[in-house]
Protein backbone atom coordinates (compact mmCIF):
# COMPACT_ATOMS: atom_id res chain seq x y z
CA UNK A 1 0.00 0.00 0.00
CA UNK A 2 1.45 3.33 -0.83
CA UNK A 3 1.03 6.05 1.86
CA UNK A 4 -0.25 9.16 0.36
CA UNK A 5 1.23 11.01 3.35
CA UNK A 6 4.97 10.47 2.16
CA UNK A 7 6.73 11.75 -1.40
CA UNK A 8 10.43 11.83 -2.38
CA UNK A 9 11.73 14.52 -4.21
CA UNK A 10 14.32 13.54 -6.69
CA UNK A 11 16.84 15.70 -8.44
CA UNK A 12 17.74 14.30 -11.72
CA UNK A 13 19.68 15.80 -15.07
CA UNK A 14 19.37 14.69 -18.77
CA UNK A 15 16.74 12.08 -18.80
CA UNK A 16 18.49 9.86 -16.06
CA UNK A 17 15.51 7.32 -14.62
CA UNK A 18 16.57 7.47 -11.02
CA UNK A 19 16.77 4.27 -9.19
CA UNK A 20 13.89 4.75 -7.45
CA UNK A 21 11.47 4.24 -9.97
CA UNK A 22 13.36 0.78 -10.18
CA UNK A 23 13.47 -0.45 -6.84
CA UNK A 24 10.38 1.56 -4.96
CA UNK A 25 6.95 2.17 -5.69
CA UNK A 26 6.00 5.44 -3.62
CA UNK A 27 4.43 9.16 -4.28
CA UNK A 28 7.36 11.17 -5.78
CA UNK A 29 8.42 14.82 -7.67
CA UNK A 30 11.18 14.58 -10.00
CA UNK A 31 12.99 17.87 -11.32
CA UNK A 32 14.53 17.09 -14.50
CA UNK A 33 17.14 19.67 -15.27
CA UNK A 34 17.73 19.68 -19.34
CA UNK A 35 17.82 21.62 -22.25
CA UNK A 36 16.80 18.53 -24.03
CA UNK A 37 13.82 19.38 -26.24
CA UNK A 38 12.74 15.69 -26.00
CA UNK A 39 11.95 15.86 -22.38
CA UNK A 40 11.48 12.11 -20.47
CA UNK A 41 8.24 11.86 -18.68
CA UNK A 42 6.11 9.45 -17.66
CA UNK A 43 2.89 9.10 -15.16
CA UNK A 44 4.87 10.30 -12.40
CA UNK A 45 4.74 14.03 -13.47
CA UNK A 46 7.98 15.07 -14.03
CA UNK A 47 9.12 18.51 -14.08
CA UNK A 48 11.46 20.01 -16.45
CA UNK A 49 13.97 22.81 -15.38
CA UNK A 50 16.16 24.77 -17.79
CA UNK A 51 17.83 25.88 -14.73
CA UNK A 52 21.31 24.29 -13.36
CA UNK A 53 22.17 23.58 -9.92
CA UNK A 54 21.16 20.94 -7.10
CA UNK A 55 19.80 23.76 -4.92
CA UNK A 56 17.55 25.07 -7.07
CA UNK A 57 16.53 21.84 -8.13
CA UNK A 58 15.52 21.32 -4.43
CA UNK A 59 13.27 24.29 -4.07
CA UNK A 60 11.55 23.58 -6.99
CA UNK A 61 10.75 20.27 -5.65
CA UNK A 62 9.52 21.51 -2.40
CA UNK A 63 7.53 23.91 -3.91
CA UNK A 64 5.80 20.94 -6.17
CA UNK A 65 5.05 18.41 -3.57
CA UNK A 66 1.88 18.11 -2.06
CA UNK A 67 2.45 15.61 0.64
CA UNK A 68 2.98 16.07 4.38
CA UNK A 69 6.41 14.42 4.79
CA UNK A 70 9.05 14.39 2.14
CA UNK A 71 12.12 12.95 1.66
CA UNK A 72 15.15 14.47 -0.08
CA UNK A 73 16.62 12.12 -2.89
CA UNK A 74 19.03 11.93 -5.53
CA UNK A 75 18.26 9.31 -9.24
CA UNK A 76 21.33 7.20 -7.78
CA UNK A 77 19.73 5.86 -4.86
CA UNK A 78 17.00 4.27 -3.07
CA UNK A 79 14.51 3.04 -0.20
CA UNK A 80 14.17 0.29 1.87
CA UNK A 81 10.67 -1.39 1.61
CA UNK A 82 7.80 -0.14 3.13
CA UNK A 83 9.83 3.27 3.70
CA UNK A 84 7.15 5.56 3.46
CA UNK A 85 5.63 3.40 6.49
CA UNK A 86 8.41 3.68 8.17
CA UNK A 87 8.64 7.58 7.76
CA UNK A 88 5.14 7.87 9.22
CA UNK A 89 5.71 5.90 12.11
CA UNK A 90 8.91 8.04 13.48
CA UNK A 91 7.03 11.16 12.77
CA UNK A 92 4.26 9.83 14.98
CA UNK A 93 6.61 8.76 17.65
CA UNK A 94 8.52 11.75 17.51
CA UNK A 95 5.65 14.52 17.17
CA UNK A 96 7.30 17.40 18.20
CA UNK A 97 10.11 16.92 15.55
CA UNK A 98 10.02 19.19 12.04
CA UNK A 99 12.86 16.96 10.85
CA UNK A 100 14.25 13.50 10.89
CA UNK A 101 17.97 12.09 9.95
CA UNK A 102 17.42 8.67 8.83
CA UNK A 103 20.80 6.61 8.23
CA UNK A 104 22.04 5.38 5.00
CA UNK A 105 23.58 1.37 4.08
CA UNK A 106 25.10 0.51 1.03
CA UNK A 107 23.67 -2.00 -1.26
CA UNK A 108 25.73 -4.45 1.23
CA UNK A 109 23.44 -3.74 3.72
CA UNK A 110 26.36 -1.92 5.44
CA UNK A 111 25.98 1.35 6.83
CA UNK A 112 27.64 4.03 4.46
CA UNK A 113 29.39 5.84 6.99
CA UNK A 114 29.70 6.06 11.10
CA UNK A 115 26.68 6.19 13.29
CA UNK A 116 25.59 7.11 17.13
CA UNK A 117 23.96 4.31 18.32
CA UNK A 118 21.51 6.47 19.69
CA UNK A 119 18.37 8.56 19.11
CA UNK A 120 19.52 12.42 19.91
CA UNK A 121 18.03 15.95 18.86
CA UNK A 122 20.97 17.43 16.50
CA UNK A 123 22.42 20.79 17.38
CA UNK A 124 24.17 24.05 15.61
CA UNK A 125 27.70 21.69 14.73
CA UNK A 126 25.78 18.23 14.59
CA UNK A 127 24.60 19.51 11.13
CA UNK A 128 28.10 19.38 9.51
CA UNK A 129 27.45 15.21 9.77
CA UNK A 130 24.72 14.70 7.46
CA UNK A 131 24.42 14.65 3.61
CA UNK A 132 20.80 15.55 2.11
CA UNK A 133 19.65 11.99 1.44
CA UNK A 134 19.44 11.47 5.04
CA UNK A 135 16.94 14.18 5.35
CA UNK A 136 13.31 13.92 5.48
CA UNK A 137 10.95 16.85 6.62
CA UNK A 138 7.35 18.36 7.27
CA UNK A 139 6.65 19.72 4.85
CA UNK A 140 4.44 22.33 6.61
CA UNK A 141 7.06 23.40 9.06
CA UNK A 142 9.27 24.44 6.32
CA UNK A 143 7.41 26.58 3.91
CA UNK A 144 6.03 28.36 7.28
CA UNK A 145 8.93 28.94 7.65
CA UNK A 146 10.11 30.46 4.16
CA UNK A 147 12.85 28.03 4.78
CA UNK A 148 14.57 27.55 1.12
CA UNK A 149 18.37 25.41 0.15
CA UNK A 150 20.82 28.39 -0.50
CA UNK A 151 21.15 28.45 -4.26
CA UNK A 152 24.74 29.77 -3.76
CA UNK A 153 25.34 26.06 -2.70
CA UNK A 154 25.82 22.59 -4.03
CA UNK A 155 26.92 20.93 -7.29
CA UNK A 156 26.04 23.32 -9.87
CA UNK A 157 26.68 26.47 -8.16
CA UNK A 158 29.46 28.81 -7.39
CA UNK A 159 30.21 26.63 -4.06
CA UNK A 160 29.80 22.91 -5.46
CA UNK A 161 29.27 21.59 -1.37
CA UNK A 162 27.65 22.24 1.90
CA UNK A 163 23.93 23.19 0.52
CA UNK A 164 22.70 20.19 3.08
CA UNK A 165 24.32 20.96 6.10
CA UNK A 166 23.26 25.25 5.54
CA UNK A 167 19.89 24.01 4.93
CA UNK A 168 19.52 21.90 8.57
CA UNK A 169 21.40 25.10 10.66
CA UNK A 170 18.78 27.72 8.76
CA UNK A 171 16.31 25.29 9.92
CA UNK A 172 17.58 25.40 13.74
CA UNK A 173 17.66 29.08 13.43
CA UNK A 174 13.93 29.20 12.83
CA UNK A 175 13.29 26.72 15.79
CA UNK A 176 12.62 23.87 14.29
CA UNK A 177 13.35 20.49 15.75
CA UNK A 178 15.61 17.92 14.36
CA UNK A 179 16.45 14.41 15.78
CA UNK A 180 19.00 12.04 14.26
CA UNK A 181 17.26 8.53 13.63
CA UNK A 182 18.59 5.08 15.25
CA UNK A 183 17.41 3.33 11.40
CA UNK A 184 18.49 2.82 8.08
CA UNK A 185 15.92 4.33 5.64
CA UNK A 186 18.38 5.20 2.58
CA UNK A 187 20.00 2.78 0.10
CA UNK A 188 23.37 4.56 -1.64
CA UNK A 189 25.14 1.88 -4.10
CA UNK A 190 28.96 1.54 -3.62
CA UNK A 191 29.73 2.46 -7.28
CA UNK A 192 27.80 6.17 -6.82
CA UNK A 193 29.96 6.51 -3.75
CA UNK A 194 33.13 8.89 -2.93
CA UNK A 195 33.97 12.37 -2.82
CA UNK A 196 36.77 14.43 -4.56
CA UNK A 197 39.19 16.09 -2.15
CA UNK A 198 41.02 18.73 -3.87
CA UNK A 199 41.37 22.61 -4.30
CA UNK A 200 38.02 23.15 -4.71
CA UNK A 201 36.61 21.10 -2.20
CA UNK A 202 39.03 23.19 0.46
CA UNK A 203 37.70 26.29 -0.85
CA UNK A 204 34.42 25.73 -0.94
CA UNK A 205 34.19 24.69 2.44
CA UNK A 206 35.85 27.94 3.65
CA UNK A 207 32.53 29.35 1.98
CA UNK A 208 30.63 26.81 3.43
CA UNK A 209 31.85 27.21 6.97
CA UNK A 210 31.37 30.95 7.13
CA UNK A 211 27.61 31.25 6.03
CA UNK A 212 26.95 28.45 8.27
CA UNK A 213 29.07 30.27 11.58
CA UNK A 214 30.69 33.18 10.65
CA UNK A 215 34.10 34.15 10.36
CA UNK A 216 36.07 33.86 13.70
CA UNK A 217 34.02 30.64 14.37
CA UNK A 218 34.66 29.34 11.04
CA UNK A 219 38.45 30.15 10.96
CA UNK A 220 38.87 27.88 13.74
CA UNK A 221 36.88 25.47 12.19
CA UNK A 222 39.49 25.98 9.09
CA UNK A 223 42.58 24.69 11.27
CA UNK A 224 41.17 21.39 12.22
CA UNK A 225 39.33 20.67 9.17
CA UNK A 226 42.81 21.03 7.54
CA UNK A 227 44.45 18.88 9.96
CA UNK A 228 41.25 16.18 8.98
CA UNK A 229 41.07 16.48 5.92
CA UNK A 230 44.62 16.45 4.59
CA UNK A 231 46.73 13.49 3.55
CA UNK A 232 50.48 15.05 3.07
CA UNK A 233 51.06 17.60 5.99
CA UNK A 234 52.97 19.48 3.43
CA UNK A 235 49.63 20.51 1.97
CA UNK A 236 48.25 22.10 5.22
CA UNK A 237 48.99 25.72 4.68
CA UNK A 238 47.96 25.69 1.30
CA UNK A 239 44.73 23.99 2.19
CA UNK A 240 43.96 26.49 4.75
CA UNK A 241 44.81 29.26 2.16
CA UNK A 242 41.86 27.78 -0.21
CA UNK A 243 39.83 27.84 2.65
CA UNK A 244 40.40 31.66 3.88
CA UNK A 245 40.01 32.18 0.00
CA UNK A 246 36.87 30.63 -0.15
CA UNK A 247 35.59 32.39 3.08
CA UNK A 248 36.46 36.13 1.87
CA UNK A 249 35.18 35.28 -1.39
CA UNK A 250 31.97 34.39 -0.19
CA UNK A 251 31.90 37.05 2.64
CA UNK A 252 32.76 39.95 -0.65
CA UNK A 253 30.06 39.01 -2.62
CA UNK A 254 27.08 37.91 0.01
CA UNK A 255 23.99 38.88 -0.47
Amino acid sequence: MILEDVSVLISTMNNVVPKFFIKNKGLSVVVNQTKDDDFFSEEHGWIKSNQIGLSKSRNLAIKNAKTKFCCISDNDVYYINNYDELIVKYFNQYPNADILLFQIKDDCDIPYKKYKDKVYKVGFFDVLKFSSIEIVFRRESIIANNIVFDERFGLGALYKCGEENIFLLDCLKAGLNIYSINVPLVIHPLESSGKIIDDSYFYCRGAVFTRLYGFVIAFLIFIIFCFKKTNNYKNLFHNFILMVKGCIDFMSNKV
